[in-house]
């Protein structure tokens, strides 16, 4: 069948401005798009009318597809939405609704993210300055016409594993308030969320603040952001904290040795577009040491966290689970552990409303401001408690496990509908169903 056959309605997003500000609509972007599903929105339009939202609004079992973009790579780039939200989409997306008739969402955003589907994207994409696929191209697209029985299979599966993405949501979500309340900032918010950089709130009331002239000369800073006084008791607040405190640089280990690839060596690579919204890494780029780029210059081991250092994405920020050990990301990231602060306890901390605060404090520079290394070993961390440590690891091991089994899910549902389009259904079907036999499903 053909995409036109498949599909009952097709719209694209909005192409207006988007903001970091917390104006107006949450509206998703490419960026949070992650393997068939969507993360929370990090910009927002502020521009649409209660009614062009309701037009535009993301509901359940919408699909959503990048039409245009400079890496050819993401054009097609395909995510489900299985709950109604309360986000719009931006114009480099379309939406699709399927007709369920013909074609499940579940069986469509599997098989788009198959090698089949992927070569039907780029059969029908159309490349200038940039790659486009849009909705009169997904129309004209090749999808092979699935039984009723493989589809039913392929909901389930697609369905189980966003239950396990949703739930492993929560457990970071428990370990960040594990750690608030412990360190008793659990309320903790800037007095005004006026504006944001990186989706981290700053406030913009006007204050005045007396700092003595041995401080401002001790800590090299004369600049008033970073004297803000919300800021500064923020700092008093972490340093109050009952099992004491101490800046990063005397509590981690800092990474900040270069390592060049070797050109004839296949390396993960490890960028910014990579990191989700949960201190995970969502992907990378699988090339030769020849040619990564020249900012390709930190190799990360297992248990090592990853943040960035650039002013507007401060919040990338991750962990280094065994499936990444030996990667390679740019130099724009600090690479950190620890020897008395578990790997799970940092990154959490490292993610927190009150430390990217502190974090985005340290940053300075004209043209591209950042952290550097000097402010980055200045940033004030708590000396957290063992016993607390081990519950916040608990919570993030949890969390990378029903992330990990999610994954194994969409893994499944993928390589049946290779198999269905390579060989039959049966095929398919057997193979789904001896997977999911095996976990126990």
């Amino acid at each position: 069948i053909k995409g036109s056959a498949a599909s009952i309605f097709i719209q694209y997003g909005t192409s207006d401005s988007l903001n970091e500000d917390f104006e107006g609509y949450p509206t998703l972007r490419l960026n949070e798009l992650n393997n068939l599903f969507i993360e929370y929105p990090a910009k927002y339009c502020n521009s649409l009318s209660t009614d062009q939202f309701k037009s535009l609004k993301l509901k359940k079992n919408d699909v959503v597809i990048c039409r245009t973009n400079g890496n050819p790579n993401l054009v097609g780039k395909t995510a489900i939405i299985l709950e109604d939200t309360e986000y719009a989409f931006a114009s480099y997306l379309f939406r699709v609704r399927t007709n369920n008739k013909v074609l499940l969402p579940q069986v469509l955003v599997c098989y788009l993210n198959t090698k089949y589907g992927r070569a039907e994207v780029d059969k029908h994409s159309m490349t200038s300055n940039q790659t486009n696929f849009s909705p009169a191209r997904f129309r004209k697209i090749q999808i092979p016409k699935f039984s009723t029985n493989f589809q039913s299979k392929i909901e389930q599966v697609v369905n189980q594993a966003y239950q396990l993405k949703t739930s492993s949501f929560r457990h970071f979500e428990n370990a960040t308030k594990t750690l608030l309340v412990e360190l008793n900032l659990e309320t903790w918010q800037p007095p005004k969320l006026t504006f944001t950089i990186g989706g981290v709130p700053f406030q913009t009331d006007d204050n005045i603040n007396e700092i003595q002239l041995d401080q401002v000369l001790k800590s090299n800073r004369i600049d008033s952001e970073y004297w803000q006084s919300y800021l500064v008791d923020l700092e008093d607040k972490v340093k109050s904290y009952s099992e004491g405190y101490a800046e990063l640089s005397a509590i981690c280990k800092i990474h900040s040795e270069n390592y060049v690839p070797k050109s004839d060596q296949e390396y993960r690579y490890i960028e910014l577009s990579n990191i989700g919204g949960y201190g995970n890494v969502t992907g990378h780029t699988l090339d030769y040491g020849k040619n990564l780029p020249t900012r390709a210059r930190r190799k990360v081991k297992t248990g090592q966290v990853i943040i960035s250092s650039i002013e507007g994405s401060i919040d990338k920020c991750a962990l280094i689970t065994k499936s990444n050990n030996d990667s390679i990301c740019t130099n724009g990231f600090h690479v950190i552990d620890s020897d008395s602060i578990n790997s799970e306890t940092l990154i959490v901390i490292m993610k927190s409303l009150p430390f990217q605060n502190l974090l985005i404090k340290g940053c300075s520079g004209t043209i591209l401001q950042a952290i550097n290394p000097y402010f980055f070993g200045k940033l004030i961390i708590p000396k957290v408690k063992n016993n607390t440590q081990q519950s916040i690891k608990d919570s993030i091991t949890k969390m990378y496990a029903e992330r990990e089994f999610a994954d194994q899910l969409i893994e499944i549902g993928k390589k049946a509908t290779e198999l269905y389009v390579e060989k039959d259904e049966s095929t398919g079907l057997k193979y789904i169903t001896g997977q999911c036999k095996e976990l126990g499903l």
